[in-house]
C-alpha cells in the first residue's frame, strides 16, 4: 500500500497479508519483526535556515562531481539574497546552472 502526505511517500507491505483496505481506507503497518517504524522531519523552508546555504553547497559540489571549483565571493553572498521558493531543489539547480556557464572552473557572480 502507498500512502502519500505531502511530498513524502511511505510504502508497507506485509507478504501473508490478504486483507487490502476498503477505497478510501488505510491500514496501519504493523511493527515488528521486518517493520520499522516511519516518523517525519520537519525542516523549516531554507528560506528560514540561510546559515544552512554553505553547508548544503559545499555537500552538492561533489554530488555534482565539481570539487575543484571555485566560487568567487561576490558569487557565494548571492545564495544568501534569494528567497529560494522551491528549496533545496532550486539551490541545486542553481548550481547545476552555474557550473555549466562558469569558465575555468571558477563561479563568479
Amino acid at each position: 500500500m502507498l500512502e502519500r502526505q505531502g511530498q513524502q511517500a511511505g510504502v508497507s507491505c506485509s507478504p501473508g497479508d490478504a486483507a487490502m483496505p476498503r477505497e478510501g481506507e488505510t491500514r496501519q503497518p504493523a511493527i515488528g519483526f521486518g517493520h520499522a517504524p516511519r516518523f517525519l522531519i520537519m525542516l523549516p523552508p531554507l528560506r528560514e535556515r540561510r546559515e544552512d546555504i554553505g553547508l548544503m553547497l559545499g555537500s552538492l559540489l561533489p554530488k555534482l562531481r565539481a570539487p575543484a571549483v571555485t566560487i568567487r565571493s561576490d558569487a557565494a553572498y548571492a545564495p544568501l539574497q534569494h528567497e529560494w521558493p522551491l528549496n533545496a531543489r532550486e539551490l541545486e539547480q542553481c548550481m547545476r546552472t552555474a557550473l555549466a556557464l562558469c569558465r575555468d572552473d571558477v563561479v563568479r557572480g
